[in-house]
């Protein structure tokens, strides 16, 4: 049964490409699917890290809580231009305004990467893995354990030496304290600062052999 995400809690959010399948093959891939996370998943959702593989994905982030999400009008579902579709507002304008649920969020992502990936590379059939993975979050430390994780993915699977050398990933724009989705005030709540979240890196990548299957 999956998990189901509630406001105010933290969850590791992660799936695969089906049968292991590419899941960006180019630059633009990537850009996309980041273009519509920040329009599905942005609004209903605080970022803690991020990384995208060439063939899966790793999300840690916290559910808003309920009052914090804004209310879309169902009367511009029809709509082609996506800012004014997804335009959210926190005064309810009319009674059939709702707020959109987090997990539905999540597969309006999925479905409309899908679907532009499908038409862009003249596929057809499921691109992800049936049912994305989603992991309660329940203590600090295990939150700390995944961010180090998630940014060191690139090293687990040796595609990069250091974390920092790979550019798909939240571990440049923590370090640099420009991250384009994390909440930068929140993570380091949990990390200290940014000197230890470098110290923390390194660390986990001398521990060459020995990681810890957090997917499991």
């Amino acid at each position: 049964m999956a998990v189901l995400l509630d406001y105010g809690k933290y969850y590791h959010i992660f799936n695969r490409g089906n049968n292991k399948e590419i899941l960006f093959r180019e630059d633009i891939d990537y850009l996309h699917f980041l273009s519509l996370y920040r329009t599905y998943i942005q609004p209903v959702t605080e970022t803690i890290s991020w990384c995208l593989m060439n063939n899966h994905f790793h999300f840690c982030v916290q559910i808003k809580e309920r009052q914090e999400i804004g209310f879309l009008n169902p009367d511009d579902v029809f709509m082609k231009n996506n800012p004014i579709k997804w335009k959210y507002n926190h005064d309810q304008k009319n009674k059939k305004c709702f707020k959109p649920s987090p997990a539905r969020q999540f597969a309006h992502l999925f479905n409309a990467y899908s679907k532009w990936y499908n038409f862009k590379y003249e596929r057809t059939g499921s691109l992800f893995e049936k049912n994305y993975e989603r992991k309660l979050i329940s203590d600090e430390s295990y939150l700390s354990e995944l961010v180090i994780y998630i940014n060191n993915n690139p090293v687990k699977h040796r595609i990069k030496s250091a974390a920092e050398k790979y550019f798909w990933s939240s571990a440049n724009g923590i370090i640099d304290n420009n991250d384009r989705f994390c909440n930068l005030t929140l993570l380091m709540k949990y990390l200290g600062d940014t000197d230890n979240f470098k110290f923390l890196l390194k660390k986990r990548n001398s521990q060459t052999g020995n990681w810890k299957d957090i997917e499991e």
